[in-house]
């Protein structure tokens, strides 16, 4: 039939589709969307308690990537649902084991450097 083209997983293996901001990674498996972060260093800790911008900058880019709740507004003050998702990207990340570990929830040196790497690509 003319007009139709037969694609194979091949051919998905090999190409991605660009749609607007956001591209599909066709060799994963899972099609999983893979969202464009923006270009950003973090050149401070973060932890409970602390409220600026680069807590609200921090809050928007876990939200990008799934880690912040889409419900929730970002304030720039640094609570439990930012610990919560600092937690959940070490853990994502191989940053802590556990929860419980030293250093879950800071959004420290290592977990810094993580993330400035990821947003530096």
């Amino acid at each position: 039939m003319k007009g139709f083209r037969i694609l194979t997983e091949d051919w998905f293996t090999n190409h991605r589709i660009t749609a607007g901001i956001q591209f599909l990674d066709l060799q994963n498996k899972n099609f999983d969307v893979i969202p464009q972060l923006p270009k950003y260093a973090f050149n401070q800790d973060l932890q409970l308690g602390d409220k600026n911008d680069d807590v609200k900058k921090l809050q928007e880019i876990f939200s990008i990537m799934g880690f912040f709740p889409d419900t929730q507004e970002f304030t720039g003050l640094y609570g439990g649902v930012t610990r919560k998702a600092v937690v959940d990207f070490q853990l994502a990340r191989g940053i802590i084991q556990t929860k419980d570990d030293i250093g879950a929830g800071r959004f420290g040196p290592l977990t810094r450097s993580k993330m400035n790497s990821i947003l530096s690509q």
